[in-house]
This record gives structure tokens, sequence and C-alpha cells, in this order.
């Protein structure tokens, strides 16, 4: 189990200038690389037309108002006001300002999605929200967790980004570790969703987990 700690007042700060960012991408994918399409791809083919979408963590919609044509509702949830004010305003779209580690619902949703979340949660929170999300999540439905996690072990950063011009603070959590937490709940289905030049960096890669419930025992 990771002994990292995370500084939730860093975290806070960055994503505080984030949401000055004039382009909705940039402000949370932080470069047009093409990631978008690959997760709303994903996405796209886990979800029919009577699907219940919730999106945690959703910063400026981006993805989930891609997804919103193909489904029958969704909630975009994030912490910060301004990020929502780029969500789609049509009757299906919906939207709750709320910090993910605190968010519950007693609706039950046929697609529930973690995108680009973990990596800035403690080990707690993240344990805490996989279970919040497993009582969330209806029958026959997905949930799909995606970020960028160690290689081999956990990495944590923490220093100023010559590419971001910030300070950025974040935890890659290793695979293997994020892999067992997740099939403690669910049935999990590793993809490995990117093609390589997106994956820039030796002791890190992105995979998206996808998750159904386990059977009755």
């Amino acid at each position: 189990m990771s002994r990292a700690t995370l500084d939730k007042t860093k975290i806070d700060k960055f994503w505080q200038e984030r949401t000055q960012f004039s382009d909705p991408r940039i402000a949370t994918n932080y470069r047009d690389d093409g990631r978008l399409q690959f997760d709303c791809d994903l996405v796209q083919s886990l979800a029919t037309p009577s699907s219940r979408v919730l999106d945690l963590g959703a910063g400026t919609c981006t993805l989930s108002a891609m997804l919103e044509p193909y489904v029958a509702s969704v909630l975009a949830v994030d912490k910060y006001p301004r990020f929502l004010e780029h969500a789609p305003k049509t009757e299906k779209f919906s939207t709750a300002c709320a910090d993910v580690t605190e968010f519950r619902s007693q609706q039950l949703f046929d697609l529930i999605l973690l995108i680009g979340v973990v990596n800035y949660l403690s080990v707690h929170d993240e344990i805490e929200l996989y279970k919040r999300c497993a009582d969330m999540l209806a029958s026959g439905g997905s949930f799909v967790v995606k970020n960028q996690c160690g290689i081999k072990e956990e990495r944590v950063v923490d220093k100023f980004s010559e590419e971001l011009g910030t300070h950025y603070h974040a935890r890659y959590p290793a695979f293997q570790s994020q892999l067992e937490l997740l099939s403690q709940l669910f049935c999990v289905s590793p993809v490995d969703i990117y093609p390589p030049e997106i994956n820039r960096w030796e002791d890190t890669h992105f995979y998206a987990f996808v998750c159904t419930g386990k059977p009755p025992v």
C-alpha cells in the first residue's frame, strides 16, 4: 500500500489556475494530442441510448459533452463551478458542483466515468470513491477509470513543470496496485488505451480500467 501523501492545497491551487484557461480542452487535457477522441471512443462503445451517465471530475465536460448525444442523460460533477460553465445546455445534461471525494447519489447509473482523477487523490480517498461508485453502479453497468500509472511502482510528482508553466503535484499509482484495488470490488479489464506516442515517459503509462459488477457469490 502506498505511503505517499498529497498536498491538497497545491493540487487545488493548480486546478484553480486551470479554470482561467479560455480553451476548455486545454484547461483540463493540457494539450490537444488526440487523447480525448480515444477516451470518447472507449466510453461510447460501452454506452447505449438508454444509458444514465455519471461523469465524476468532469472538468470542462469535454468528454461527457461528446457522449451526450448517444445516451439518455448525463450528470457531470466537478469541484470548480467555472469548469462546469462549459457544460452543454440541454435537457439531458445536468451538473453538480461537488468534490468527488464527497459526492453521493441515491440514483443508479449505467455508466460511471472517472477520467484523469485518481492522480489527484490520496489512496484512502481513491478506495472510498471506488466503494461509492460500486454502490451507484446499476446492474449490468460499467465503471471506467482512466489515469496515468506508474509502470513498476507508484510515482509522486511535486515540482515546477516547464511545459505547464506552473507547479505540478500528482500521484501516479502503480498499475498493479490500482488493478488490485479495483478488483476487490469489480470485475476489471485493463485497456492500453493510447498509442505509444501519447505515453511520453519511460516510467509511467496511461491505462483505462473497464469495471463491471461482480456476480453474486
